[in-house]
C-alpha cells in the first residue's frame, strides 16, 4: 500500500501530470480527474505519447469522458479498461 491508495498523489504522479500539462496545455477537467486516479504506468505511457505527438494526446484527452463512462475500477480502485 502507498499513499496513492489513499488518494495522496505520489511525487512521480505530480511530475508526470506537470509534464503532461506542459505538453498538451488546457484540456477538459474530467481528463485531469481521471489522470489523478489512473494507473501510474498508464499515465507514464500517456506522457510518452504526448512527448512524441501532443496533438494525439489532446485527442485522447478529448475522449476522456467516453473512456470514463466505459471503464471500471480494478481491485485497488484504479481505472481499468480490461
Amino acid at each position: 500500500m502507498s499513499e496513492e491508495d489513499y488518494n495522496v498523489p505520489s511525487q512521480e504522479r505530480i511530475v508526470l501530470l506537470q509534464r503532461l500539462q506542459d505538453l498538451i496545455g488546457d484540456v477538459p477537467v474530467y481528463f485531469w480527474a481521471a489522470c489523478q486516479i489512473c494507473d501510474i504506468h498508464q499515465l507514464s505511457i500517456l506522457v510518452n505519447v504526448a512527448e512524441v505527438s501532443p496533438p494525439s494526446a489532446r485527442i485522447i484527452a478529448g475522449e476522456a469522458r467516453r473512456m470514463i463512462i466505459s471503464c471500471k475500477l480494478n481491485r485497488l480502485g484504479f481505472f481499468s479498461l480490461d
